[in-house]
């Protein structure tokens, strides 16, 4: 279940417990390669979300404003894919 899965990664990589609003967009083909990213809208859940930390698989976790990004976001699709969500949370 692509939720689940979701659910699941997004506690490996940040240690918070989440909960999925909605699907917010699917992107296809990704960087010339043969997969699809699923994005979702996630909430951390409400008194035991856990804590923001950087599992294995990451160097850091952080929350930043549109303007206050990291310079060095692994892949320019995941850039695309983190403005987007800005531009439809401004227009929401």
């Amino acid at each position: 279940d692509a939720e689940l899965a979701a659910i699941r990664e997004v506690f490996e990589e940040t240690g918070l417990v989440v909960a999925i609003v909605r699907l917010l967009a699917v992107y296809s083909p990704i960087q010339g390669a043969n997969e699809i990213i699923l994005v979702y809208h996630a909430r951390p859940i409400e008194g035991d979300g856990g804590e923001l930390l950087a599992g294995e698989e990451v160097q850091d976790v952080g929350v930043f404003a549109a303007d206050e990004l990291p310079a060095d976001i692994g892949f320019p699709q995941h850039l695309e894919i983190i403005n987007n969500w800005f531009k439809r949370a401004v227009a929401a």
